[in-house]
């Protein structure tokens, strides 16, 4: 079981469960965790928030797709549910509201906005607020 770990929030802290193997709760009904392990991943997923929030700085921000591709960029195709995210994308929704029109975490939605931004095919339009 692995478990998002939800930061820069407002909201109660939360965590969202996404299934991706077993593990059984003791006689007791606990699972247990190594400490380390988890502070180790808790470390990890705040640094690429870090690596994220130089391209998309906050979720008042408003992202596009860029008025042209990267200079000497291949021909791209992508699937129906890329596309209906990219279309969300289009320079005046917010971060946010974006985030509220699919079925992903904050940290899912940002972290593809920060990868789209990296390849130069998502640009920051505005910071809202």
């Amino acid at each position: 079981m692995t478990r998002t770990l939800m930061l820069g929030t407002t909201d109660p802290f939360q965590f969202f469960h996404e299934p991706s193997g077993s593990i059984q709760p003791s006689a007791d009904g606990t699972v247990g965790f190594d400490a380390a392990e988890v502070l180790g991943a808790c470390k990890v997923r705040v640094d690429r928030w870090r690596e994220i929030a130089k391209t998309v700085p906050s979720t008042s921000a408003v992202m596009a797709m860029a008025a042209e591709p990267p200079c000497g960029a291949d021909p791209v195709s992508i699937s129906a549910d890329d596309w209906r995210f990219v279309a969300t994308l289009d320079g005046r929704r917010t971060v946010a509201e974006i985030m509220a029109t699919h079925e992903e975490s904050a940290f899912a939605i940002c972290e593809r906005l920060h990868e789209l931004a990296l390849a130069g095919y998502v640009e920051l339009r505005a910071q809202t607020g």
